[in-house]
C-alpha cells in the first residue's frame, strides 16, 4: 500500500534504466516505507514526502537504497565520521540543485530527508541543519510562475461550464488548496450564512486543525446552477466509471464528485483552450497551475490577516488573537471581497447599486407628491366641515332670531314665508358653492313665491309651535322638496 505512495516519474519526462531502478528500489526499501507509514498521518503528506525522498536518491543516483542507512551507534568512532561526512555531503548536493527553485520548495525537500535520517537514528544536529538552511536562504526563485490577472481569469472560465464555474470560484475566493474543495461535502457546505461559507474539517486541513472559510456570492450563484441543473448527471456518469465502492459512496456525499488528478486536468484544458498553457522549463509544471488561484487571492484580496487565516498559514498560537470578536472575520471578508469578483465586477455592483439608489430616489419623491395630495385633500375636507358649520351656525341664527322676533300680530304663515325667503341664498350656496347673483336671488324668490299657496295649504291650521317645527332649516328641503333653484332658473330664463 506504502508503495503506491511513492509516485512513478512525470509522463512528460523519460527516466532511464537506472533511475527506474531507483523508483523500484526505494518502493520495496522498508526503511523508507516504514517511515511513511508509521510517522505520516495523511495520505496527501505521505505522497509528497515519498516524491521528495524519489529526488533525494536519484540526484544521488544511489540505487541500493537498503544499504544506505546504517547506525552510527553501532560504528567506531573512526566509521562513524566517515559515515556522516558522507551524508552531509550528499545532504549539501542535495541543497545546491534547488539554487534556482523557491525556498519553500527546498526547504519541504531537506525536511523530508532530515526526518527520514533521524527516523533511521542518523542525527547529524541542528548546527547542520540550520547551517544547510541558511546557505540557501539568498537563492533567489527563477521558476516562471504566473499569477492570472482578473481579465485573464475571466476569459478562461468563460469556457468552462457551471461546475467548472462553481469549483474554481469557490478555491479563489476562498483561498482554499484544490483539494479542501475537491474533498468538501453536504454537511460542511452552509449556503445560508452572510458570506456563504464552508467547514474544512481536520482530516483534509493541512494544519490539522479545522477551520470555516468564506466564499463570494458571485461564487455560490454558479454553484447553486451547478447544483440544480448539473450534477445529478455528473454524479450518474462518474459513479458509473468508478471502479471501487468506495469510491462510488464517497461521491454521493460529495459537493464535486470527482478523483484527485481530475480538477487540475480541468483547469489545463481551460487553460490550453485559451492559450494560456505553459510548462516552466525546469519543473516541468504549469507555470499557471490550479496554485495560482491562491496566489490571486492572496495578491487581490487586500488584507494580510484575513489573507493569511484564509490562507491556512496562522499557527496555532495565532489563530485566537488575530481576530477578537465574533463577527469580525465575516465582516472584513465582506469589505474587501469586491477585490475577487471576476464576472461581477466591483465598478458594476457600484453602477448597480447607484441605479437602485436613484430609482429609490424618484420613488422617494412619489411618495412626497402623493403625501401633498392627500394632505391638501384632508385641508379641504376640513374646509367644507368649516363651511358647513358657518352655515348651521347661520340657520341656529335664524331660528333664534325667529322665536325672538316672531310679531304676535302678524299672521303665523306670513312670519314662516319670510323666514324661507331669508334662506334661498343660503341653500343656493350649499348647491352651488357659490354665492347667488342679484338676479338669481330676485328670480328665485319670485318662483318661490309664486309656489306660497302650496306651503300655506301645509301650514294652514298648524299651531304656532308646530309651525316653528317644521320651519327648521333642516327640514325645509322635506316641506317644499319641489324648489330646486339651478333647474327653476333654467325654466324661468326659457
Amino acid at each position: 500500500m506504502t508503495g503506491e505512495l511513492i509516485p512513478d516519474f512525470d509522463k512528460r519526462l523519460k527516466p532511464t534504466k537506472k533511475q527506474l531502478l531507483i523508483l523500484k528500489n526505494i518502493r520495496i526499501c522498508k526503511k523508507v516505507t516504514d517511515y511513511i507509514n508509521f510517522r505520516l498521518n495523511k495520505n496527501s503528506t505521505k505522497r509528497a514526502f515519498a516524491t521528495y525522498i524519489r529526488n533525494y536518491f536519484i540526484h544521488l543516483e544511489i540505487s541500493n537504497i537498503g544499504s544506505y542507512f546504517k547506525d552510527p551507534r553501532r560504528m567506531s568512532n573512526g566509521k562513524r565520521l566517515d559515515y556522516t561526512d558522507k551524508i552531509e555531503q550528499d545532504i549539501q548536493s542535495f541543497n545546491n540543485s534547488f539554487k534556482n527553485y523557491s525556498g519553500s520548495h527546498r526547504l519541504s525537500n531537506l525536511s523530508a530527508i532530515r526526518k527520514l535520517l533521524e527516523y533511521n537514528r542518523i542525527d547529524l544536529g541542528n548546527s547542520f541543519w540550520e547551517g544547510i538552511r541558511k546557505a540557501g536562504s539568498n537563492a533567489e526563485r527563477e521558476t516562471d510562475i504566473i499569477t492570472p490577472t482578473i481579465e485573464q481569469l475571466r476569459n478562461i472560465l468563460n469556457r468552462a461550464d457551471n461546475e467548472g464555474k462553481a469549483f474554481f470560484l469557490m478555491q479563489m475566493t476562498s483561498g482554499s488548496r484544490i483539494e479542501e474543495i475537491r474533498t468538501l461535502t453536504f454537511d460542511n457546505l452552509y449556503l445560508e450564512t452572510d458570506p456563504p461559507s464552508f467547514r474544512v474539517t481536520k482530516e483534509h486541513s493541512k494544519t490539522g486543525r479545522p477551520i470555516t472559510k468564506f466564499f463570494s456570492d458571485e461564487a455560490k450563484h454558479y454553484l447553486k446552477e451547478y447544483l440544480d441543473k448539473d450534477r445529478d448527471k455528473i454524479l450518474i456518469t462518474r459513479t458509473n466509471r468508478a471502479r471501487r465502492n468506495k469510491v462510488k459512496s464517497e461521491y454521493k456525499t460529495m459537493i464535486f464528485p470527482m478523483g484527485i488528478t481530475n480538477p487540475e486536468l480541468m483547469w489545463n484544458n481551460l487553460c490550453k483552450k485559451e492559450g494560456l498553457y505553459k510548462i516552466d522549463q525546469k519543473t516541468k509544471y504549469p507555470i499557471m497551475g490550479t496554485h495560482s488561484l491562491r496566489r490571486f487571492f492572496e495578491d487581490n484580496i487586500g488584507h494580510g490577516k484575513l489573507s493569511k487565516y484564509m490562507l491556512n498559514k496562522l499557527t496555532k498560537s495565532e489563530e485566537p488573537y488575530s481576530f477578537k470578536t465574533k463577527h469580525k472575520l465575516e465582516d472584513l471578508y465582506k469589505k474587501y471581497i469586491d477585490n475577487l469578483y471576476i464576472f461581477d465586477t466591483p465598478k458594476k455592483t457600484k453602477d448597480d447599486i447607484n441605479k437602485l439608489i436613484a430609482d429609490l430616489s424618484e420613488k422617494d419623491k412619489e411618495i412626497k407628491r402623493l403625501n401633498e395630495g392627500i394632505e391638501f385633500i384632508s385641508k379641504g375636507r376640513k374646509s367644507f366641515e368649516n363651511r358647513f358649520k358657518e352655515y348651521d351656525d347661520k340657520f341656529k341664527n335664524i331660528e333664534h332670531n325667529l322665536n325672538i322676533n316672531l310679531n304676535p300680530n302678524t299672521p303665523k304663515t306670513q312670519n314662516v314665508i319670510s323666514f324661507f325667503e331669508g334662506t334661498i341664498p343660503i341653500f343656493f350656496k350649499l348647491q352651488h358653492g357659490r354665492e347667488p347673483t342679484k338676479e338669481e336671488i330676485v328670480t328665485l324668490t319670485k318662483q318661490y313665491r309664486e309656489e306660497t299657496p302650496e306651503i300655506l295649504k301645509t301650514l294652514r291650521g298648524k299651531s304656532t309651535d308646530e309651525i316653528l317645527e317644521i320651519a327648521q332649516p333642516k327640514k325645509f328641503l322635506n316641506i317644499y322638496p319641489q324648489l330646486k333653484p339651478k333647474d327653476k332658473i333654467k325654466k324661468s330664463k326659457k
